[in-house]
């Protein structure tokens, strides 16, 4: 195997265990809410759950900077790295921590510290692994690699969460074989730590440093001159992860009868299925938006998000029947797919190579943790608030209409092809260019 197809290869295992280890907990906080939360309102107690998952995602825009800033000032390898061994820590901890009947409300807070930290790894990670491998990756088949990456770290939380049900399951009588999971993390963690040693730093990194001065904070030269471009990537982030979370986490916990007798067994079981068809379909629409066009792609999946939502939460809730909740995930899982690929490919190439990292990392994590993890919350605040269960739908059809604007400005804020290989503004000139060289200003 190739240096180059090598690293790429273990870029993407540290994505899929990346978000293995994250939902061992995010997609069992239901399951293992009466572990941490016990509370007497079973509905309570289930709520704190998918607040403690949410919560998560308020640390993500921090990591984006902090790995952010290592990735873009001393290079991508090292920041994948040193996020892959905090997270496999802070992991094995939660398999250590006391229940809530050992030792009260410390195992709530030890448990939601582990949590943040996680959130933190993830918010850093994510973005590290779409620009390591679209720097390795020919231009026009970015949104695939960007799918690719995508489905990986779907394929890690389906592993995660089939891992964790198996030994909630089985282990119900004992109650403590949940554990199990957790700390397995931590051999699979550092045996990846070793492979992770043997990649090389990606070209476009190599090649612009060597010609640039480098700058203590990047990302403050991309906040001066591209804020269009970090707001887009706010906006157009919000909606895979959004819809993602809606299929996988809200649709199956609060459409599916709490009353039916294998209740957990059908979520968990649409779970899986949302996230498996997540897996099959972002590489598949990350081609095909590479011969669309990526934008052309974006717009579709927007103006759809605007028009179909309130059919779909009109039918689930007079339906009521089981396999209208499975078309309802089937086609959030859809349209978290179509812009799993296309986003993540677009954002990238508006972004300078130095300032990329941070820059885009930031903008993805802020509409990650403000729109796309608060979503199960909001869409329960929305439920309670309008005492319908088709409200969810409004909030929905806001992040159709932000993604939009996030296109708009997105093209307003483009930088011409010359311009985006020399990391030029010509408004804002974070660079100046002399002779085919390259130095910050």
């Amino acid at each position: 195997m190739k240096v180059e197809n090598r690293s790429i290869f273990i870029s993407l295992l540290s994505n899929l265990f990346h978000y293995y280890a994250f939902s061992v907990y995010a997609f069992s906080a239901v399951i293992l809410a009466p572990i941490f939360f016990p509370t007497e309102d079973g509905e309570l107690t289930k709520i704190l759950g998918l607040v403690t998952f949410s919560i998560t995602f308020l640390l993500k825009p921090l990591g984006s900077i902090v790995f952010g800033h290592i990735g873009d000032k001393y290079g991508r390898k090292m920041a994948l790295t040193q996020s892959l061994v905090v997270i496999t820590i802070a992991t094995t901890c939660i398999g250590l921590i006391p229940s809530y009947a050992q030792i009260g409300w410390l195992s709530s807070c030890f448990l939601l510290l582990c949590l943040l930290v996680q959130g933190l790894c993830i918010g850093g990670q994510y973005t590290g692994a779409i620009v390591y491998i679209q720097e390795h990756t020919k231009k026009e088949n970015a949104a695939f690699a960007c799918g690719v990456v995508g489905a990986l770290g779907v394929f890690g939380t389906l592993l995660g969460t089939a891992t964790s049900y198996l030994f909630d399951y089985f282990g119900a009588l004992a109650g403590w074989e949940w554990r199990i999971p957790f700390l397995l993390t931590s051999i699979m963690g550092f045996s990846l730590y070793l492979l992770m040693r043997t990649m090389h730093e990606t070209p476009s990194f190599i090649e612009t440093t060597s010609h640039t001065q480098k700058k203590d904070l990047p990302l403050m030269s991309i906040i001066r001159n591209y804020k269009k471009i970090l707001f887009s990537a706010v906006c157009i982030s919000s909606i895979s992860i959004s819809m993602f979370y809606l299929a996988t986490v809200y649709v199956p916990n609060f459409y599916i009868d709490p009353n039916g007798t294998d209740n957990v067994l059908s979520s968990l079981g649409v779970v899986c299925l949302a996230q498996l068809l997540c897996v099959v379909l972002m590489p598949l629409l990350g081609i095909m938006s590479d011969r669309l066009g990526r934008e052309k792609q974006l717009k579709l999946t927007s103006t759809l998000l605007i028009i179909t939502p309130l059919f779909m939460f009109y039918f689930m809730t007079v339906s009521n029947a089981f396999f209208v909740v499975v078309i309802g995930v089937i086609l959030f899982s859809c349209y978290a797919s179509l812009y799993a690929g296309p986003g993540p490919a677009y954002l990238s190439e508006k972004f300078p190579v130095v300032g990329r990292y941070s820059g885009m990392g930031l903008g993805i994590t802020i509409g990650e943790g403000i729109f796309g993890g608060l979503t199960p919350i909001v869409c329960v605040g929305f439920q309670q608030f309008f005492n319908s269960k088709i409200a969810p739908a409004y909030f929905i059809i806001f992040l159709g209409a932000l993604s939009l604007m996030g296109i708009i400005l997105a093209r307003k804020g483009s930088l011409s092809e010359e311009e985006q290989e020399r990391g030029e503004d010509e408004k804002n000139p974070p660079y100046s260019y002399t002779k085919g060289n390259y130095s910050l200003t």
